[in-house]
């Protein structure tokens, strides 16, 4: 069972048990479909899949929560190697947007960014330096901040901003496409489950009521929207009881 299927499993446990189900057993799937749901006399098929942004990496694109893992493992390398060199004096920030390749580059960028911590060990704070340029802007940035404690820290962020309408745009699309793409899997049908684990966080629950609202026809028992401190935002369901103590609700 892969973690994000967990984390959603426990997460519509939870809602199935505020709303009065309590009485439900979870039974490996098939793959597809991920999970059973046994509820009483009942056996329905659940699927898990990510809404989620991704980025363009040069050689495909790559989803949000992999990036920024990646960029963690970045820093926490970084981090050890200079600490273990005795050159660590201070926190420091490390700056990536958009992604680049970083386990290709892993040993220029982890060179580079000891350089710049032993240069900068003895000052108070220093100017940012990239340590990797490419794919249009994007770049790897270490920063000191201050002495002290030592550190380094990282950060990771889009290329650009988003507002408002950009938000309801692309959130509703990549909702979309999630539930399009899925209607049409052997496994969906009218006794079947769609739990949408949210990794994009930028759309509110109005655009993911909205979103699926906007498409005519699915497939689906229930579609629910796994968020990611396991709130549960039912967002379509056939079971009246379920619409009438959780549609639209998170819980």
């Amino acid at each position: 069972m892969r973690s994000d299927e967990e984390f959603a499993m426990e997460a519509f446990s939870r809602f199935l048990r505020d709303i009065g189900e309590t009485k439900h057993t979870w039974i490996p799937g098939a793959d597809p479909p991920d999970f059973l749901l046994q509820i009483g006399q009942r056996t329905l098929s659940v699927e898990v899949t990510r809404v989620m942004q991704s980025f363009d990496v040069g050689h495909g694109r790559m989803p949000y929560a992999g990036a920024a893992a990646a960029m963690r493992r970045l820093a926490e390398s970084l981090e050890t190697r200079a600490r273990d060199a005795g050159i660590l004096h201070g926190q420091y920030v490390l700056h990536l947007s958009p992604v680049p390749i970083l386990s290709k580059n892993l040993p220029e960028l982890l060179t580079a960014g000891l350089r710049y911590i032993d240069e900068t060990q003895k000052v108070e704070t220093a100017e940012g330096r990239a340590l990797w340029e490419q794919f249009g802007g994007g770049e790897i940035q270490v920063k000191k901040l201050s002495s002290g404690t030592g550190a380094v820290l990282p950060t990771f962020g889009p290329p650009e901003p988003k507002w408002g309408p950009d938000i309801v745009r692309e959130g509703a699309n990549l909702i979309q496409e999630r539930i399009v793409t899925k209607s049409a899997a052997a496994v969906a049908g009218a006794d079947s489950i769609l739990l949408l684990l949210d990794e994009y966080l930028y759309a509110h629950d109005d655009v993911w009521e909205a979103a699926t609202n906007g498409i005519p026809r699915h497939p689906f028992h229930t579609i629910a929207r796994i968020c990611h401190d396991r709130r549960c935002q039912l967002l379509f369901t056939t079971e009246n009881e379920w619409r009438e103590k959780g549609s639209g609700a998170t819980v």
